[in-house]
């Protein structure tokens, strides 16, 4: 933990902040769906000589969120220098437990009070615009806006036309390796599979591989497919979807397969396998298992499909609106996040000893060779995936999974059973 860059009435409330939530909490059976929430009330500090001042910009500011301790403990010093610049804005902070955070702005929202913006993962976007519960921000966008931001990060704010706010992390799957148990990367597939199976033959596991949905379904990319098509069909039927079990099936030589469980991740930082699919997020956990010396990420292996790699799932974290804001109350919002997107704050948040944030923007230098390649492991992966039935896919896809991989059943039957079951329904004659 670094020491903090703060001013003495910031910290002392942060703390209190701290002392009362801890780290991110889980949810409790039986506990009321909005609970008590602990705030950070923030008074303007006085601007530097070296900064001048905004005061056209005035207002309030409460921020929602489910951030870790150390996160809140860099976002107090990216609150203070806003303030330096822009001394009419008063903010407040609220932390809630991640379990229910989104249930409880929700809820507040619908009921004409809450939070001036949120932060929480893309994957809320599509739900929170159903609801109604979040604002469209694309009038405060201008022409070239979006060219700050890594394209996609830009795409996990985009959905049906509707800009829901702005990207403030990004995070995804990527391919770790422990180099004390393998020197060298795997370029491709079958390399991957050779040096895995050479391993159980020395008594290693070799490769544990969860082939849940965050990590398998990706993987359809390569293989020229998509989950869903613009008219909103399946997009992995056909060849697509045979070519993406046959590929499962070849990374299935490498080791045991799970489905949606921690075993791959205790193997891995236990020395006992040298690959694992895994969220970027997990990176200081595996640097203090292993030692930072020892981890790696890899590029995305060549799959054998001419020219293709395999891809990862990116997402980011994101600040929502609340769609009750006057024009006022989102301009002073929108220089907020305007700032937390800039070159200052985004790279103060990625300081790998600090918040370790992935930046949305570019360009930007990173900050550590771990930093480093997961960047360039995002740029060959693929947006996760924004639409409403998306549960229902991620059922589908896991049941197929299970079928043809797992218990090594007919591609073509398991494949068609989640087709069937995702397609649109067909009216009956006359009906």
């Amino acid at each position: 933990m670094p020491l903090l860059k703060a001013k003495p009435f910031l910290l002392a409330a942060l703390t209190l902040v701290l002392a009362a939530c801890g780290a991110r909490a889980t949810s409790v059976p039986g506990e009321t769906a909005i609970p008590t929430r602990v705030s950070m009330a923030v008074s303007s500090p006085s601007p530097t000589e070296t900064v001048t001042p905004t005061p056209a910009v005035r207002g309030e500011i409460e921020v929602w969120l489910a951030w870790t301790p150390a996160e809140m403990a860099e976002f107090q010093w990216v609150i203070e220098r806003f303030m330096e610049t822009h001394p009419g804005v008063q903010m407040r902070v609220a932390y809630y437990p991640e379990s229910e955070l989104q249930e409880a702005y929700a809820a507040a929202v619908q009921e004409g009070r809450g939070p001036t913006m949120v932060f929480g993962p893309s994957s809320w976007g599509p739900g929170l615009w159903e609801e109604g519960v979040v604002a469209d921000v694309s009038s405060r966008a201008g022409e070239g806006f979006e060219s700050r931001f890594n394209p996609l990060a830009w795409q996990q704010v985009r959905y049906q036309g509707a800009l829901l706010g702005m990207p403030l992390e990004m995070e995804g799957v990527v391919l770790y390796r422990n180099r004390a148990t393998s020197s060298l990367p795997a370029d491709s597939v079958a390399a991957l599979v050779r040096q895995a199976q050479r391993l159980r033959g020395e008594g290693r596991v070799g490769v544990m591989l969860d082939f849940g949905f965050r990590n398998a379904a990706s993987q359809i990319v390569p293989c020229d497919g998509r989950l869903v098509t613009p008219s909103g069909e399946p997009g992995f039927g056909g060849q697509a979807g045979l070519c993406w079990l046959d590929l499962l099936g070849r990374l299935a030589q490498a080791g045991p397969v799970i489905l949606n469980g921690d075993a791959d991740l205790a193997a891995f930082a236990s020395g006992d396998t040298a690959w694992l699919l895994e969220s970027s997020g997990r990176v200081d956990f595996l640097s203090e298992a292993i030692g930072s010396a020892n981890l790696a990420v890899d590029p995305w292996p060549r799959t054998g499909q001419a020219a293709s790699r395999m891809a990862g799932f990116v997402w980011t974290e994101n600040a929502y609106l609340a769609p009750r804001l006057t024009p006022l109350q989102q301009e002073v919002a929108w220089a907020f996040l305007v700032y937390m997107t800039g070159p200052e704050a985004q790279a103060y948040l990625s300081d790998p000893e600090g918040a370790a944030h992935l930046p949305v923007v570019r360009p930007f230098e990173p900050r550590s060779r771990l930093q480093a390649e997961i960047l360039a492991a995002f740029d060959q992966g693929t947006p996760w995936p924004l639409f409403p039935d998306l549960p229902r896919y991620i059922t589908a896809l896991e049941r197929t999974v299970r079928l043809a991989i797992v218990q090594a059943g007919n591609p073509e039957v398991a494949l068609q059973l989640a087709l069937d079951e995702l397609s649109p329904a067909t009216p009956e004659p006359g009906g």
